[in-house]
């Protein structure tokens, strides 16, 4: 195997695929990196089992084959100087050239079995790849690796025609987004996604309306094509709680205000919340949103911020750690905190949709 491309184009390739490379596996071959060159274009294929992402460049085929080289490629290829880089196959070994610089790096036994990316036919749904971003930003904040509870590790991708929901919980709060789509096809399934694939799947995608994601369900994957890449990952075989029975229907106590407003004091509450765990007092009274920590000898953290307030007054307190992972993930302009005082969950989103529910639980004070 024998071919030319340019160096920005395998660097942005290997970008896209290096972090699905095993990096310490009993099965050797997964530490690799598998590279398949026919006419004018590069393949290029890494998989953990856990999660496989494929994609493919441009390059100048003069001797087409496939060969499985060993996962420091990437560190390689970044090192060299711009401009075109030959590799190729001689006596077991890669040799990857680039104006007077030359490496020669192993090649994985051609016969080992590397894992392959899916065939992929009958797509379950599409979806405009900025409007994905967007939804599983604003719910992977919400989970927590736990491999006792599978699920609080996962995201949930519920299709119900016409509507996609992510939910995502940790147990203490609970992230939901939904959307309309109209190219669904399937029926129902709810699906659930590691939370470090989708991660990854994050890091790669195109932040862009004008790409479309084609999503396949085949066994105990999810795969996600997009231009030149497919990711797939696997499927967390467990239960989703029932998380419609926490929504509540109506809260008592309403505030509304600009986010950037609410964030900012998150990030001043949180100085004084060396171990994450003090709580924020939230006091809503006659328009104004008063912030404090529990009052202390060493320090205390107080704010007041002018709302919409509608309503009962009252407090109660919340973490602040978690509300501000929130707002960091929402592009809202105002968000409106709906809480009670009696020790039930409260409901934060933003002010001008209710595609987006974030609840929290709160934490008691004496």
């Amino acid at each position: 195997m024998h071919f030319i491309c340019s160096k920005k184009d395998l660097v942005q390739g290997l970008h896209i695929i290096e972090r699905a490379i095993a990096s310490n596996d009993t099965i050797q071959i997964l530490t690799g990196i598998n590279i398949e060159a026919s006419r004018d274009e590069i393949t290029l294929t890494a998989s953990n089992l856990e999660l496989t992402i494929q994609t493919k460049i441009q390059g100048n085929t003069i001797l087409e084959g496939n060969f499985i080289c060993d996962g420091k490629l990437p560190s390689i290829i970044r090192k060299l100087p711009d401009g075109n880089v030959t590799i190729e196959v001689k006596n077991s070994k890669v040799h990857i050239t680039a104006e007077n610089i030359e490496f020669a790096i192993n090649c994985f036994n051609p016969e080992e079995e590397f894992p392959v990316v899916p065939e992929l036919i009958n797509p379950l749904a599409e979806i405009a790849s900025d409007l994905l971003t967007k939804m599983i930003k604003n719910t992977v904040f919400a989970t927590v690796n736990d491999d006792t509870r599978p699920y609080l590790s996962s995201v949930l991708f519920e299709f119900k025609k016409p509507i996609l929901k992510l939910v995502a919980t940790d147990a203490n709060r609970l992230s939901l987004y939904q959307t309309d789509l109209e190219k669904i096809y399937s029926a129902d399934v709810d699906l659930l996604v590691p939370n470090k694939n989708l991660n990854e799947l994050l890091r790669i995608l195109p932040n862009d309306k004008e790409v479309e994601v084609i999503l396949y369900h085949l066994e105990e994957q999810l795969v996600f094509k997009f231009e030149q890449t497919i990711l797939s990952t696997r499927l967390v075989n467990a239960q989703f709680p029932n998380y419609q029975a926490i929504i509540p229907s109506e809260q008592p106590i309403n505030v509304t205000l600009v986010k950037d407003a609410l964030e900012n004091a998150m990030e001043r509450a949180i100085l004084f919340d060396k171990k994450g765990t003090l709580p924020v007092i939230f006091k809503a009274e006659k328009g104004i949103l008063e912030l404090q920590t529990p009052p202390s000898d060493v320090e205390q953290y107080c704010e007041s911020i002018p709302v919409e307030h509608s309503g009962g007054d009252g407090k109660a307190a919340y973490s602040p750690k978690f509300i501000l992972e929130m707002l960091k993930a929402s592009d809202a302009e105002m968000v409106t905190f709906e809480f009670n005082s009696d020790l039930r969950q409260a409901l934060l989103r933003p002010a001008d949709h209710k595609n987006h529910l974030y609840i929290i639980m709160p934490i008691y004070i004496n």
